[in-house]
Order: C-alpha cells, then structure tokens, then sequence
C-alpha cells in the first residue's frame, strides 16, 4: 500500500513545499558563501586590492618630431618638410605635418586608448569637435632646451597647455578675436576686435633682435591698419595669447593692461581626472649641442645634469596642473638611425653615441622613479630603446645577416635577444625608405627647378625607417607591440 496516496492533498502539497524551500534554503546559503569567497578572492591579488579601474579619455602631448601630428607652420617653407611629398603617401596618402609615411606614436597611443588622435594645437580653433580628447602641442625639432628655429621648447609646450586651463586661450563659448600687430622693439600695440567692439590693448614684451626677425619671416606682410602710428615692422593676423608663443623665450611673456580674462578654459580640471600625457624626447637637445660645441663630448655630463635638472621642473609642472599621469619616452637607438648607418650603407650602428644613449636611459628611469614618490602623478619611461632594438634584431634575422657588426653596449645586445613576439616583418630594418640623393639633402627636398633630390621606396611597409631619423608606420605599427603591455600595465586598462 502507498501511504502516501492515502495523505491528504493539502498535507502532501505542504510537505511538498516545505522540501521545495529548504532546497531553495540551502541554495541562498551557497550561494552568499559563494559570493563572499568570490569577493575576498577578487580583492585579495598578492594581499592588496586591485587597484581601480581608470578610464583615460585625453591625451596631451609634448615634445619633437616622434609625436608631432602638425604643429611646424607650413610658413617655415621647405624646412618643414613633413609638409611636402613624400610624407603622408601612406597615411592619408597626402602630407599633414607628420614626419613619417603615415602615422607616429601619438597615432598609436590614442587608438590605443580608443580615443581619436588629439587635435595639433597650431590648428586647434579649426578643429573644436577634436578637443574633447585632449592636444598636442609637440613640435618638431624641439627639445627641453631652445634647439634653434623658434622651435617652443618643452617648458612654452606646457605653458601653452596650462594656458588652456587658466586663462582660456579661448573658452568654450570661444571669444573670437582678431588682431592687428605692430611691432617696434620692446613694444607691441595690439587692437583687437572683441563682441563688444574694439578694444586697444597696450602689451609689453622683450623681444630681442632674432625674434623679431623670426616673426617677420613666421608672418605675411599685411597692410598696416590705420589705427597703428609709429615705425611699422610688419602687420598680420593673430591672436592676443598666440603672440607670446611665437619668437619669444619661455621666460618672456606680454603683460596688457586691462587683461581680458574668460571665464574657464578649453580643458577643466575635471577633464584633467581622465586624462594622460604623453612626453617624447628624441634627442634634439645632444644635436644642438653637438653642433655648437665643437668639443661636446666632454661637456657632456655636465649639460645632461643641466638638461634633467630643468625636465625634472617641468614634469614637476605637469603634476601641479593636475595630469594625473605622465608618460615619458627614453631615448631611441640614435645610433643605429639612417643618418648615422648611411656610410656603411645601412649595415652598422654607429658605436660613438651608445653610450651616451645608455646613460641618459638611465636617468630617465631614476627622474620617474624619484618624482612617482613625492606627487599623486604616476610617472612611466616608456622603453621606446628597446622596442626599436628588437624589431630591428628581428628583421636582421629575417633576412639571416648574422653578419652585420652592429657596434652597441652590452645592454642593447642584451636586450636583441628578447623575444620579438608581435613584431612586423621588416626586411629592411636599417635603410630609409626615402633616401636623399647626397648627405647633404633629406627627404622631401628639391632643387631649383622642382627636381626630386630623394628616391622613395615602392613599400614602406617593409622598412622601419622612413627619412634619415624617423620610423615608418609600419615600423612604429612594430615598435609599439612592445611598448603595448608596459602602457596597459601603467594606465590599467
């Protein structure tokens, strides 16, 4: 006999039940267990809780050539050659003021944010749908240091990024102004034209000599409005803050009376929480140098205490505005460059400058380990060195030349025998794509009548150098698979 069909319904339907939510009871119960251990396991990586996930949506940069997207005025003529044939053929298949084929480092580590490249600040006021993913106000030429050519050293790129942030260059209600400049040593007297009308502005400025003359060839001559009264040097179109950037050292700037302040800048502090720096210092600062000294070498560690001295101020600088992280590239292989391999038709580093190279990677380290202590900045060195020594190890091994000499220190041979994983092929990993015809021309010039004076490859792709000092996209496309999980480490993403 089945006792259980003899129950009552209800009573077999209540035992039913009660089964039903013990089970359910006991499944609640695992499952906060469950949830607990999962949440102390999820916190507890090597005893300390993972750090917070932040979202990096700006990117300012700073620096030379490696990471100038446009900021050499095409004014300064063939000596902007990123501005001419052959640069840009590759990407946007026209020139844009890059010195590659195509794109440079600032290219790869906005994608890498997911972010769009930021906008040049030289064309910042034509581009406003740009602006909400940073600037970048790197030069090339430039260095920590006046290189010459009017080039903004690093301390005016920063003074122009802080002047976004405190006196609004122009704000996001954009004060449009135009302005009409004359220009007698010592004096400028600029009206400009505001919504409410015209106002004059009487500023004051020390210009010596040489920027005067910089900025008569930086500016077209305009015909002198007439307002201006006095000797007239020249007349152009400008804006009030750009003035105080152009042919000025950093430690000038115009004082106006009755300043016009705006009310925020382009980029709050807010927008500062999210966002990065990028820093790149090529080596611009040794070549001045160099070429001024004819005995440089034994000035040499001298002027590096002098040249870290004054980064220090400025990445200092960087932290006070409030970046809350900065990247800064060390020093690339200068020696294995196409103006150093040249007269060994691309088959050798030149061993002379390795160490030097090697030294100042090293300060660079203690600079950011020193700094990333005393601030709530994080500071990173970006190994650009080894990044290019391995994917130019892996493209000699491509092409099995074991027999090359490459004359380096220990270090950078150590570092050619990392793994190459993720690298691109590149066959030609020492010669230019673009190649001038004697060394005393580069890429992208032309003689009198409008006759090249360089060759161009027919494939990029397959050289890591573009001109006599710069990658190809497909070489900064291969460098940066090793500079990815160092920055993916840095910026937590």
């Amino acid at each position: 006999m089945n006792l259980s069909s003899s129950l009552p319904l209800s009573l077999s339907l209540s035992s039913t039940m009660a089964k039903a939510n013990r089970f359910l009871a006991l499944v609640y119960a695992f499952s906060l267990v469950f949830l607990v251990m999962g949440t102390r396991i999820a916190g507890s990586g090597h005893g300390k809780q993972r750090p917070e996930h932040h979202y990096v949506n700006k990117l300012f940069v700073f620096g030379d050539s490696y990471v100038d997207t446009g900021n050499l005025g095409r004014l300064l003529g063939r000596l902007a050659r990123s501005w001419f044939d052959p640069y840009g053929m590759t990407f946007p298949r026209k020139p844009t003021g890059r010195f590659s084929d195509g794109r440079v480092l600032t290219d790869y580590v906005a994608s890498f944010l997911r972010i769009r490249s930021p906008i040049p600040y030289r064309i910042r006021k034509f581009g406003q749908k740009l602006l909400p993913y940073g600037m970048n106000f790197a030069v090339a030429g430039s260095g920590i240091f006046d290189t010459g050519n009017f080039q903004s050293n690093l301390t005016a790129q920063i003074d122009k990024f802080q002047a976004q942030i405190d006196d609004g260059v122009f704000s996001k209600h954009d004060l449009k102004s135009s302005a009409a400049l004359m220009l007698s040593p010592g004096t400028i007297t600029i009206p400009f034209r505001a919504r409410s009308g015209l106002l004059a502005r009487e500023c004051t400025i020390n210009m010596n000599e040489d920027a005067v003359r910089g900025l008569m060839e930086l500016f077209p001559l305009l015909a002198a409005p007439p307002w201006i009264h006095g000797p007239v040097v020249r007349a152009a179109k400008v804006d009030l803050k750009r003035l105080s950037h152009i042919g000025v050292r950093r430690s000038s700037s115009p004082t106006c009376t009755d300043r016009a302040q705006i009310d925020d800048g382009v980029f709050s502090k807010h927008d500062l929480k999210s966002s990065a720096a990028l820093i790149a210092v090529s080596g611009n600062d040794y070549q001045y140098l160099s070429e001024r000294d004819p005995d440089y070498l034994h000035h040499l560690h001298g002027f590096m205490d002098r040249l870290f001295a004054q980064l220090k101020v400025d990445l200092k600088r960087l932290s006070h505005i409030g970046v809350p992280k900065v990247i800064v590239t060390n020093l690339h292989p200068i020696g294995c460059i196409p103006y150093y391999t040249r007269p060994t038709k691309y088959t050798a580093c030149y061993s002379n400058v390795s160490s030097a190279v090697a030294e100042h990677n090293r300060r660079v380290d203690e600079l950011m380990q020193e700094l990333g202590g005393g601030t709530d900045t994080t500071f990173l060195s970006l190994d650009v060195n080894t990044a290019f020594l391995n994917v130019l190890h892996r493209g000699l091994q491509l092409r099995n030349l074991a027999r090359i000499q490459w004359w380096l220190s220990s270090a950078d041979l150590f570092f050619f025998h990392v793994a190459a994983k993720g690298a691109k092929e590149i066959k030609h990993p020492l010669a230019p794509c673009c190649v001038s015809r004697s060394n005393t021309t580069e890429c992208g010039e032309i003689d009198a009548k409008g006759n090249r004076l360089y060759e161009v490859c027919r494939h990029p792709e397959e050289h890591f150098y573009w001109d006599s000092a710069h990658p190809t996209q497909a070489g900064w496309a291969a460098a940066f698979e090793f500079l990815r999980p160092s920055l993916r480490e840095f910026l937590q993403l």
